[in-house]
């Protein structure tokens, strides 16, 4: 038998060890983890050894090639009856024929002539790991989140890979109000439910870093979200239900993606009665929100820290706004075309704790038109808006052998909302009748407080469940609380 034939003689028998004490111990059901640092020691008491074989079944020493380390062929005992090498044959490692010749990846394999331990393995250590403990349950493999292979022995926690962040935001682009100025407490308004009452896109909402291959349906219901005074003083406010489906897909070898957002609402509706001295005052919308195609990169990334961006793009697809003044129709085109240029970041110092933050800026490039009877008054611009979103969180549980909850974390999030510039805020008067648009409240910074639940189901499925919170009072506030559900699969 060749110097081939040796080796593939050695590594038959240490593939049958393995084997027979991955289906004694289920060592199968393990795969995919890393190794629980743990290594097993040798039972207090060896067991007897094993008789020495006759020497007519011992094979010939193989004949060594020039420049090439010779396997040599060995008896299982306790050091009695061992065949001596061949003469001429070298050694198996410098330091003399106890040292076993180096595995192929570089870790020592057993010593030769030592009799191996039933329950004791000697498998080579992954870069980052140590030898697989088959009595002890495993941690969970973090190196199985990494995008590309640890190189350098390095431990990696994959700080791409993170829960997706949830989200806070619903902030309407402003009023409509009758009369020629806007008096609070007195002048009937009411918020204006653009786009189907949809909110402004923001890119952290269920969104993080890592681009990922997903579709999903995202719930938002937003308590008290919508004011309105009627002509007679009394305050009132209304709910919005949203729901949200999207698509997400990589490319250039999973550095990049691109997103595709389309919201749902319910109908919105609010009429206001007039009295003696004020006209009445109303406004609906449908159920359709603006489409957002969103570009997203992971720019780089270290040990614990990743850093990304990209641009969206808010498309006006969504409903108009509809209403009356006095009996007068007016209408709320929804024209504006919104550029979202981002930055993301996300930390992941150990194997559970993690973080993550986007800066954004969201920028109209156009106003929408506003026409009072049949005669255009104006464009009402949105303004320009900065959100700053940041999440901690922590893995509660995690077992990717699990056979239904493989994931369990739980995240806070604070987000800050602040205008960049002022309300763009006017009037038209149209056969006696005065309609005001604009954001009557002007400059508004809303502070949001997040509480979740990420969950994780199998290796493709995720389930996130929160809830919302205003820090401020009215009108630094969009609604009064917010639930939020969302469910993501990864194909």
């Amino acid at each position: 038998m060749g110097k081939r034939g040796g080796r593939a003689v050695f590594r038959g028998m240490i593939l049958l060890m393995l084997g027979v004490l991955a289906i004694s111990e289920g060592l199968a059901q393990q795969g995919g983890w890393r190794s629980s640092g743990q290594a097993l020691s040798a039972d207090p008491v060896p067991p007897p050894p094993l008789p020495p074989l006759p020497e007519a079944t011992a094979m010939p020493a193989p004949k060594p090639t020039p420049n090439q380390a010779s396997v040599p062929t060995e008896k299982v005992g306790n050091g009695a009856g061992q065949k001596k090498p061949a003469p001429g044959t070298p050694s198996s490692a410098p330091g003399g024929p106890g040292n076993a010749a180096p595995a192929k990846n570089g870790s020592p394999s057993a010593s030769a002539g030592a009799a191996p331990s039933p329950g004791v393995t000697s498998t080579p250590s992954k870069p980052g790991g140590s030898a697989l403990s088959i009595l002890d349950t495993p941690s969970a493999d973090v190196g199985q989140f990494c995008p590309a292979p640890v190189s350098g022995g390095s431990t990696c926690f994959c700080p791409e890979d993170v829960p997706f962040m949830f989200g806070d935001h619903l902030l309407v682009p402003g009023q409509v109000f009758a009369g020629a100025a806007f008096v609070p407490g007195t002048t009937p308004y009411a918020d204006i439910p653009l786009a189907g009452g949809s909110r402004r896109i923001k890119i952290a909402d269920n969104n993080r870093l890592l681009p990922t291959d997903r579709v999903y349906f995202q719930y938002n219901h937003f308590h008290n979200a919508f004011e309105r005074v009627d002509a007679a003083g009394r305050p009132a406010v209304g709910s919005l239900d949203q729901y949200t489906l999207g698509i997400e897909k990589t490319f250039l070898e999973g550095r990049w993606s691109c997103e595709v957002r389309m919201p749902f609402t319910g109908a919105y509706q609010a009429d206001m009665a007039p009295t003696s001295n004020l006209p009445g005052l109303g406004v609906s919308t449908s159920h359709y929100g603006n489409l957002a195609a969103i570009v997203k990169g992971h720019l780089c990334s270290g040990r614990w820290w990743a850093l990304g961006g990209g641009l969206g793009v808010d498309i006006p697809l969504g409903s108009d706004v509809h209403g009356f003044i006095d009996g007068t129709p007016f209408a709320i085109d929804n024209d504006a075309v919104h550029l979202l240029p981002f930055g993301a970041a996300t930390i992941r110092p150990t194997e559970r704790l993690f973080g993550q933050a986007f800066l954004q800026v969201d920028v109209p490039l156009n106003g929408n038109r506003v026409v009072l009877d049949t005669t255009p008054i104006g464009e009402l611009t949105p303004q320009t808006l900065l959100y700053v979103d940041a999440a901690l969180g922590y893995w509660l549980y995690q077992n990717r052998c699990a056979k239904w909850l493989t994931g369990l974390a739980g995240l806070v999030e604070v987000h800050y909302t602040t205008p960049l510039q002022n309300a763009d805020v006017f009037t038209g008067t149209v056969g006696g009748r005065t309609l005001g648009v604009g954001n009557v409240w002007n400059r508004q910074d809303v502070v949001n407080l997040t509480i979740g639940l990420h969950a994780e189901f199998g290796q493709a499925c995720t389930l996130g469940v929160g809830g919302v919170v205003p820090l401020d009072d009215r009108p630094d506030r969009a609604f009064d609380a917010e639930v939020q559900v969302f469910f993501n699969y990864r194909y």
